[in-house]
């Protein structure tokens, strides 16, 4: 995998936004942007970033989103 060469043509021609683009691999000490995360523009994102833990040789990488314009209410039914 090219990193983020390879990927920035399909980012560009499906609208997408790239969300997650630092170094994860390899976990001890990351110097390559493999695992990514993209979202369309119809989806808010609240916070997204890697998790800093040696259990593979890939850091994880989360994402927290929601859709624009749609927050959804929780009722209390009592």
């Amino acid at each position: 995998f090219g990193g983020l060469k390879e990927v920035r043509d399909f980012i560009r021609e499906n609208k997408l936004k790239l969300i997650q683009k630092k170094a994860t691999f390899p976990s001890i000490k990351p110097k390559k942007p493999l695992d990514l995360i993209m979202a369309c523009k119809s989806v808010r994102v609240k916070s997204a970033g890697v998790i800093k833990t040696f259990c593979s040789d890939h850091l994880p990488v989360y994402v927290e989103i929601e859709p624009c314009g749609a927050r959804l209410k929780i009722q209390n039914n009592k």
